[in-house]
């Protein structure tokens, strides 16, 4: 059987950078949260949901096509609150972008705002790869601090550390500027963004420089849920 849960992620639909020729495509196998705090509440417009999983998402993927690769683990966090996805054993395929260019809603994003959500995935990535490893109240307040950057009226609930580092990151992100990557659905599943991804050695060329492929979305489903696959 399969049970929804109040969703935490991000993402938009579809779509070629530079050439399709030029798309790097990467094939994921699995979709995982392992870092979340319980008790968090969000909502934006007139949808709201508890307990939600917000956290850093862990793909285990391979690059497909002429580069396939071994399979390898992307970090990376929600951009977009209108689409689902499921967690576990999965099959999705993403292509790599460059900044993320609109939000879940369809509504273009300024440079800045584009660039700080790239800045937060990063620093995120950062700090869990470091001192923070395992830090649960670090990878939300990261998730979380994406989500009220990119949506004006989005608002959370949760425990005391988490709304401080909430402010912490927000405040970073304000002062320093990275262009990472963004990874988007071929289909319809969470844009999300990371800075984790490089390509085997020789296949740089196959990345165009700079990425000039605009986000497709399509249309709203509502507020999304993270969706997991449960035994009857």
């Amino acid at each position: 059987m399969t049970s929804k849960l109040p969703l935490l992620f991000a993402t938009a639909l579809a779509v070629a950078l530079a050439t399709p020729a030029a798309a790097v495509q990467i094939d994921v196998s699995n979709v995982a949260v392992p870092l979340w705090v319980s008790g968090v509440d969000i909502s934006y417009g007139s949808h709201s949901y508890t307990g939600v999983i917000a956290g850093q998402i862990v793909l285990h993927a391979a690059y497909a096509g002429a580069i396939a690769s071994p399979a390898f683990d992307v970090y990376a966090w929600c951009v977009d609150l209108f689409h689902d996805v499921y967690l576990g054993a999965n099959t999705y395929h993403y292509i790599l972008g460059g900044a993320v260019a609109d939000d879940g809603n369809g509504a273009t994003l300024s440079s800045l705002t584009g660039n700080q959500l790239m800045t937060l995935a990063a620093y995120g990535n950062a700090r869990l790869a470091g001192a923070d490893a395992g830090n649960a109240d670090v990878s939300t307040a990261i998730q979380l601090a994406i989500w009220q950057t990119e949506y004006p009226g989005f608002t959370f609930s949760a425990n005391a550390a988490i709304t401080s580092h909430v402010a912490e990151f927000e405040a970073y992100a304000a002062s320093h500027v990275s262009t990472n990557t963004s990874l988007t659905s071929l289909e319809g599943a969470q844009a999300l963004v990371t800075d984790t991804i490089r390509l085997p050695p020789g296949d740089e060329q196959e990345v165009p420089e700079p990425f000039s492929g605009a986000l497709l979305l399509t249309g709203l489903v509502g507020l999304g849920v993270i969706r997991r696959k449960l035994s009857a």
